[in-house]
């Protein structure tokens, strides 16, 4: 049970100790053994309270950078090297700023459509502009959508 607790493997025991695999593997998937892991764990939360005295310890007085570090690093304020990854593969902040800037105007423009199709009213210079680049105000949602294919071109007028 020691071997095992102590990260061996259930073929490597079996080896040394000249018994079977299975005999090992029933030996440590047995209740003896779980609780022999529970003694141990208790044990080892015994210890919390003095860890945390011997952390808070190292920090206050001996001013210990490396355990900080690395207690900083595993409770998530420091990001790990997967997040350091991702914050290093994400567009550079003008292009996001960019693409912010677009949606807001994307989201200013929806609302002049709602509001004008909500009085009746139609933006002709804005539907002769999005005719040359394929769009058109759908007035009924309130939405810009491109111009459908299976008009022809001289029929793509918004009506």
């Amino acid at each position: 049970m020691q071997k095992y607790v102590a990260g061996e493997s259930v073929l490597q025991i079996g080896r040394e100790e000249g018994r079977n695999r299975e005999t090992v593997a029933r030996i440590v998937h047995s209740d003896e053994m779980q609780q022999f892991v529970r003694a141990r764990r208790e044990q080892l939360y015994g210890l919390g309270d003095c860890a945390i005295a011997a952390l808070q310890h190292a920090l206050n007085e001996e001013k210990d950078g490396r355990l900080a570090f690395q207690l900083l690093l595993h409770i998530g304020v420091i990001p790990s090297d997967r997040e350091r990854e991702a914050l290093l593969r994400e567009p550079a902040p003008e292009n996001n700023q960019r693409e912010q800037v677009k949606q807001i105007m994307s989201d200013l423009m929806e609302g002049a459509i709602a509001r004008c199709a909500a009085y009746g009213m139609r933006l002709p210079e804005i539907e002769g502009d999005l005719k040359k680049v394929g769009g058109k105000i759908d007035y009924e949602t309130g939405k810009v959508k491109p111009l459908d294919e299976e008009t022809k071109p001289e029929d793509r007028e918004v009506r």
